[in-house]
């Protein structure tokens, strides 16, 4: 209930800018229709003044559609520094955010593919992320982005003879500029959610 409220509130914001020059500043395509296209974890969505719908027309939740409309309302143009940090390093340190983070990431995602790598490459391939190379064995960097413009970088590390699997969830230090505080908070639970939702599919 929570979301959809904070979503209704968004959209009501919404209904009073410009999507056309929003669109402009972010560098996303508009729809000959005044619709707008939101690329998200590699799902694309339509917005417009009445509300978000997927370009597949399949069902979209309250959380994805809150997290397209609080980017577009969010200020942040330009580029990302790809300079990654915790996410409760953003806008500056909070011992409270970092435990959320635990919670919402990093416990789900190890106990969902610490002893299968290979189901969560499938669920990150799936939702658009990028392998990049570690130089290390067993050790796995990706990026992921929750908006053209907002890069999150998961390292895997796979279990071994002394260490049980581990990840690490980083975030890109300009976050802030294209999300917007109020709705930080479900920032990791969005990233969480879509990956756990791409592995339930194989």
């Amino acid at each position: 209930m929570g979301n959809e409220k904070i979503y209704f509130d968004l959209l009501q914001q919404l209904s009073k800018e410009d999507l056309e020059k929003i669109a402009a500043a972010k560098d996303l395509p508009a729809q000959s229709d005044g619709k707008v296209l939101v690329k998200s974890f590699a799902r694309r969505y339509l917005v417009c003044y009445e509300g978000v719908t997927a370009f597949d027309a399949g069902p979209v939740s309250f959380q994805q559609k809150l997290a397209v409309v609080s980017y577009l309302l969010s200020d942040g143009t330009g580029e990302p520094s790809f300079e990654f940090v915790p996410f409760g390093h953003l806008g500056g340190f909070n011992i409270g955010r970092d435990q959320h983070a635990i919670k919402s990431i990093k416990q789900p995602i190890i106990e969902k593919f610490s002893d299968n790598y290979e189901l969560f490459a499938k669920a990150a391939l799936k939702i658009g992320g990028i392998q990049k190379e570690s130089g290390t064995p067993g050790k796995y960097v990706w990026l992921f982005y929750v908006f053209p413009k907002l890069p999150i970088k998961l390292t895997f590390y796979e279990s071994d003879e002394e260490f049980p699997a581990d990840v690490q969830v980083l975030f890109d230090n300009k976050a802030l500029d294209f999300m917007g505080l109020k709705c930080l908070g479900f920032l990791p639970g969005y990233f969480t959610s879509t990956l756990l939702g791409a592995a339930s599919e194989f």
